[in-house]
């Protein structure tokens, strides 16, 4: 039996959708959405370094496994780190997105001085850039992770909806 990473991941999939089929069949299932489902995996990515540094205290030096095992816990927090990252990236985008949808009552209940200050540095921040007194800084790492985001949402959504229209399909036949 293999037990690597894409053998982990395949099993466990293979586990959780056993398992909520078997209590879909049912009618009632003991997690909330699919995305409780969707979650897990990475979840699980972010205890991997925990028990990757675990095996290897565990692992004598003279053993062959142990140099491999510093990687992986090198790259597992790595990933992390990256996970990490991509997530607060994200949540950024989603705050700034969300406040164009708040209603002109909601953003007036919010000011205090900081936020003021903040608002007219960014929008001189912004000026300057127009005007081109001042760089503007572009990252192009980020716009093209967010563009990637973006496009694996809207692929999550579709998914979501695919799956919804199944469940709807087969509890509908006797």
């Amino acid at each position: 039996m293999s037990w690597g990473p894409a053998a982990s991941f395949s099993s466990f999939l293979a586990c959780e959708l056993s398992a909520f089929s078997n209590l879909s069949h049912r009618g009632r299932t003991n997690y909330i959405n699919l995305g409780s489902f969707l979650i897990k995996p990475v979840q699980r990515i972010m205890r991997y370094p925990l028990l990757l540094m675990e095996l290897q205290g565990a692992t004598p030096e003279s053993h062959p496994d142990k140099n491999p095992i510093k990687d992986a816990v090198r790259a597992a927090k790595e990933i992390n780190v990256n996970i990490n990252e991509y997530k607060r990236r994200k949540d950024l985008v989603v705050k700034y997105r969300k406040g164009d949808e708040e209603s002109l009552i909601d953003k007036i209940y919010k000011l205090n001085i900081h936020s003021i200050i903040k608002k007219s540095n960014r929008v001189s921040s912004h000026l300057k850039h127009l005007t081109g007194l001042s760089p503007q800084i572009k990252d192009e790492a980020f716009e093209e992770t967010e563009k990637n985001f973006r496009m694996q949402e809207r692929l999550i959504k579709s998914f979501i909806r695919d799956l919804s229209v199944y469940l709807q399909h087969i509890r509908v036949r006797p």
